[in-house]
């Protein structure tokens, strides 16, 4: 995984890195070659339930051009295979906590696959909304999807897809991070911009099978994976959407901090929109590792 941007905490968790000198040591050798740079951020008003918080941002760090063409002679590959593009972390500090949960579900979603030590790779690609593509002469977010009649479009925080190496069945799987500041229901004045309205998009997409030539994937579904600030804000979402899909089943929800401490896959930290499934369950069974 190429992460685009990381602060202290998450260097020392990806590096699995035990004291702060051990962080200053890795990263003063990559400021010394210019690999790195970082842009200090300043502190930002960040409101949750009404209550005004102020989150000390301080330095985000990123990859220089020399650091990205290092990376491409290393890895073997071009800099936009690598999702390398001339661009600063942010274009504004109030982008940072939502992007910082981003890149802890990157992390967390990558240390399943090396602690569980499988002899394969699941993962077939990934994606996330900060990259483009050209499509018609226009660039487009690489994750975006739009309803048949493109009345209606999504763009997903995060795409990826994974494949069992016997079969070569395919899952796919969307992820929204969610600082708890979006509306989960509005009225239809504001309903574009809810969480219920998302969820209804994704229905749609999965009723077109719009996603199967989007992606070029072999899944016949998709589970849309839903990130949020603590197990109150979760049942909330639960029981305000749980009415507005088809398939509740295919919405999976779980915390932040669960996702830390637990990873993402094979841990039982995942509640579904059904209200008649209370309890939470991985999203694969490891033992057996069924798609």
């Amino acid at each position: 995984m190429l992460y685009k941007f990381l602060n202290r905490v998450q260097i020392m968790r990806l590096l699995d890195l035990k004291h702060i000198n051990q962080h200053n040591v890795v990263v003063g050798d990559l400021y010394k070659f210019k690999y790195i740079e970082k842009i200090y951020m300043p502190r930002v008003h960040h409101t949750v339930k009404r209550k005004p918080e102020w989150i000390g941002v301080g330095n985000v760090i990123y990859m220089t051009p020399l650091g990205a063409k290092f990376m491409e002679r290393e890895q073997g590959v071009n800099l936009e295979a690598i999702g390398w593009k001339k661009i600063k972390p942010f274009s504004s500090a109030n982008h940072y906590p939502h992007r910082m949960k981003m890149t802890d579900f990157e992390i967390s979603l990558d240390d399943d696959f090396i602690k569980y030590g499988l002899p394969f790779d699941l993962k077939k690609w990934y994606v996330t909304d900060l990259e483009n593509e050209k499509i018609d002469g226009q660039f487009i977010r690489k994750t975006k999807m739009s309803t048949d009649d493109k009345e209606s479009h999504i763009i997903p925080d995060m795409a990826f897809c994974i494949q069992t190496p016997h079969t070569q069945k395919e899952a796919l799987f969307f992820a929204e991070v969610d600082t708890a500041k979006e509306t989960i229901k509005g009225s239809r004045l504001v309903e574009s911009n809810t969480i219920e309205k998302k969820y209804k998009v994704y229905n749609q997409i999965w009723r077109e099978r719009v996603f199967k030539d989007r992606f070029n994937t072999t899944a016949e579904a998709f589970r849309v994976l839903t990130i949020t600030k603590d197990l109150e804000h979760l049942q909330s979402i639960r029981e305000k959407t749980s009415m507005a899909v088809d398939y509740p089943e295919m919405f999976l929800l779980t915390t932040h901090e669960y996702i830390k401490s637990h990873g993402v896959m094979f841990a039982p930290i995942w509640y579904n929109l059904d209200p008649n499934q209370p309890d939470p369950k991985p999203i694969f069974d490891y033992e057996k590792f069924k798609i």
